[in-house]
């Protein structure tokens, strides 16, 4: 299944600071994974996303690649109010379990590691490094101060499935901004 499917890996943003709750943007990941078998997969996305946690909904446009494959395109939806995603791929759509955490503020026990900036000159910004566990994973999130915008994550851990992974994410061009709402209609090739 692992192979065939690849699903959303945003990492959950867990009250330090409260990201936007309606934002659109770019996220890069890169993650290895050692499944409880012994396999080890190594993969990268890039994910259009859309975020709208007024109405608990997430779209994913992404291109993926497994083990340095060839890349394949996959559309996610996520609602968190049913617990569903949809994941479209090849022309099929597979139904399943929201994989990942919904989007939320940082951890009240979050631990500020450092406070920086990111960029030089006039257009620097200011950014906080916090430090806390999610899911039985080790995370460290930046976020702009700034609107609290996200802009790098790494994490490290053993999910609750058993598997090893280790993550990394960069986020690129946030616009905060209401959303269409139709972007998170489910295609017609999802209902059944």
């Amino acid at each position: 299944m692992f192979q065939n499917i690849l699903l959303l890996a945003l990492p959950a943003l867990v009250l330090s600071c409260c990201p936007p709750k309606q934002w659109r943007g770019t996220v890069y990941i890169d993650s290895n994974t050692k499944t409880v078998d012994g396999h080890e997969y190594h993969t990268q996305m890039s994910q259009d996303t859309v975020v709208d946690e007024t109405i608990r909904k997430v779209y994913v446009n992404q291109t993926v690649s497994l083990n340095g494959g060839p890349e394949y395109l996959q559309q996610v939806y996520q609602d968190f109010s049913t617990g569903l995603q949809y994941v479209i791929k090849g022309g099929a759509c597979f139904t399943m379990n929201v994989s990942s955490s919904e989007p939320s503020c940082i951890p009240k026990n979050a631990e500020v590691v450092t406070e920086s900036f990111i960029g030089s000159g006039k257009t620097a910004l200011k950014a906080t490094m916090y430090h806390f566990t999610r899911d039985n994973l080790d995370v460290h999130l930046t976020m702009a101060d700034d609107g609290c915008i996200p802009v790098m994550v790494d994490g490290n851990g053993i999910t609750e499935t058993g598997e090893d992974m280790k993550m990394a994410a960069e986020y690129m061009g946030i616009v905060v901004a209401p959303m269409n709402v139709s972007i998170f209609d489910i295609p017609s090739i999802c209902i059944k």
